[in-house]
């Protein structure tokens, strides 16, 4: 299938940005060691990837997705794409959180162009988080910022990664229709890496995770139970 190579050179591609991906890990690796929380948020399909890396098999404790049923896709689809447009929207939620200077925030937008995105970008900065970007730069560069502040968010981060995605994100011709979006795929690769990356160089210094086991493999629901007793209070969705 074509989308399979298109899947399969898009990965590559990802995995060219070696710097890159080792200046994220220790941004994520100074957080941890500071005992911070990597907070990770995303609009409309970005939020998934938000999902991705959070309370799952393989899964650090120390990951808050920020979780906006408004932002995301089950209540009205449409209209999230309308409030991620909104100024003044996410910064008023993002107060309710406790972010400090030892906290990592990821954002994932594809576009990079939107108000909220780029609105909790310069929020969670302006708070101390180091800003981790997963985005399209062949979107983002291609595209107007529609924000007042003119920026895109690749140029708010302390780190961005490229998710290879076209503009539009749709990589296949159907007769003349754009199907195959490709930044779940390729975002789901560049967090996971970076999950694993920061817990190679911290087990390498003796630092032990905590990780989650599946809750469906023997002694997993007892190692899982160990964690949320010990990172409930500080991530309240778990």
């Amino acid at each position: 299938m074509k989308y399979l190579d298109t899947v399969i050179e898009s990965l590559k591609y990802v995995n060219t940005q070696k710097e890159k991906f080792e200046e994220a890990i220790s941004i994520i690796e100074s957080s941890l060691k500071s005992n911070g929380l990597i907070y990770v948020f995303g609009t409309g399909h970005s939020h998934m990837l938000a999902e991705e890396i959070f309370y799952r098999a393989g899964g650090l404790a120390a990951v808050y997705p920020i979780l906006i049923d408004e932002l995301m896709l089950h209540r009205k689809a449409s209209v999230s794409s309308e409030i991620e447009r909104i100024e003044g929207y996410i910064s008023k939620i993002l107060d309710g959180y406790d972010l400090s200077s030892s906290d990592t925030f990821i954002i994932i937008s594809n576009s990079g162009i939107n108000a909220v995105p780029v609105e909790a970008a310069l929020c969670a900065k302006s708070k101390g988080c180091k800003i981790i970007a997963i985005t399209s730069l062949n979107h983002s560069k291609d595209s107007k910022p529609r924000n007042s502040k003119n920026l895109h968010l690749y140029e708010i981060a302390d780190v961005f990664l490229d998710n290879g995605a076209p503009k539009g994100d749709a990589t296949m011709d159907v007769n003349g229709k754009k199907m195959g979006p490709i930044s779940t795929i390729t975002g789901a690769f560049i967090l996971n890496s970076l999950i694993i990356g920061t817990a190679e160089k911290l087990e390498k210094e003796g630092i032990k995770l905590p990780i989650f086991l599946s809750a469906n493999v023997e002694n997993g629901d007892e190692i899982n139970a160990k964690i949320l007793e010990n990172y409930k209070k500080r991530v309240p969705i778990l």
